[in-house]
């Protein structure tokens, strides 16, 4: 039997949380877990999982540590290794096999640890559930798929904690100031540096050249882990025309009171409609032309006759 990994992590921490992560077969909600504890403290987490499918399904539930990953999966599952700011072995499910009849939900129950060694800052790991999904024939050999979807759980301990980040820059997703397009995606980048967690947020837009606001939109909170880059996309598909233009951004870094603010102006110049007018007037003063020089012949054949 050849198994496939299928993995659909619920880590949207660029976004605001929403009530459920869910797979076509399972969901959980929440869809991550933010404490806060004291060095040799515990604590019971729990979260609903609900068997979406038609059928009965067993589900296995684990620990594993998190990290920042890259733009693709900002957040990696770092499986039976260690990570920086390891917590899986101070967390365990009360149930780590459970078995849920067709639409059947129920509430997992976990419980946190914190060594009385531990150190202040941010710990982080996962609730990891697996099930296999019901195996299917393709070309002659089963098949079987496993859905996982991770339970994020961001644990800060003590209260000598270094919140230390700031927002290193915004430009535009290539990095020009000249789009050629009426619409721009545009990259904020945070960076945190201290020991905790951070969740930025604030405020965008974009002004036309007479200073008035074509665009604007809220930033809601997203999570940037500790040490790491996090890439905020911000993508604004109307009411640019043709001209430049200046985005804005503030920034609250999420603690104290400091709020970073970043510009950038670029201009809109939509070549293909700049071509396609400059086609149509070439074609235009060509049609006066050639009708202006036709009046002339027309004129001179009438003088002779």
């Amino acid at each position: 039997m050849t198994n496939y990994l299928k993995t659909m992590i619920a880590l949207l921490l660029f976004v605001p949380v929403p009530t459920a992560a869910a797979d076509s077969l399972f969901s959980v909600s929440p869809t991550r877990l933010v404490r806060q504890m004291n060095a040799g403290a515990s604590l019971d987490l729990s979260f609903s999982l609900t068997n979406g499918s038609d059928q009965p399904l067993t589900f296995v539930i684990t620990a594993e540590d998190i990290a920042a990953g890259d733009e693709l999966m900002p957040v990696e599952l770092l499986g039976t290794e260690n990570g920086q700011y390891s917590l899986k072995n101070w967390i365990s499910a009360t149930e780590n096999v459970i078995t849920l009849a067709a639409g059947e939900s129920r509430v997992i129950s976990a419980n946190v640890n914190v060594p009385e060694s531990s150190f202040d800052g941010g710990y982080y790991g996962a609730l990891v559930i697996s099930t296999a999904r019901p195996a299917a024939i393709s070309g002659g050999a089963q098949t079987r798929f496993i859905s996982r979807v991770a339970v994020p759980v961001l644990l800060t301990v003590g209260n000598d904690l270094n919140h230390s980040g700031v927002l290193a820059s915004l430009k535009t997703s290539d990095g020009s100031n000249v789009i050629s397009d009426k619409g721009v995606t545009l990259f904020a980048l945070f960076e945190n540096t201290g020991d905790v967690h951070l969740a930025p947020y604030g405020s965008f837009k974009i002004s036309n050249v007479l200073g008035q606001d074509v665009y604007r939109q809220e930033i809601e909170p997203w999570i940037v882990l500790p040490n790491s880059q996090r890439t905020r996309v911000i993508d604004v598909r109307d009411g640019l025309l043709f001209g430049p233009y200046t985005a804005s951004i503030a920034m609250a870094r999420g603690y104290d009171s400091w709020v970073d603010q970043f510009e950038v102006t670029f201009w809109v110049l939509p070549w293909k409609s700049i071509l396609a007018g400059a086609i149509a007037g070439v074609a235009f003063v060509s049609y006066l032309t050639m009708k202006q020089k036709n009046l002339t012949v027309n004129q001179v054949v009438a003088d002779l006759s």
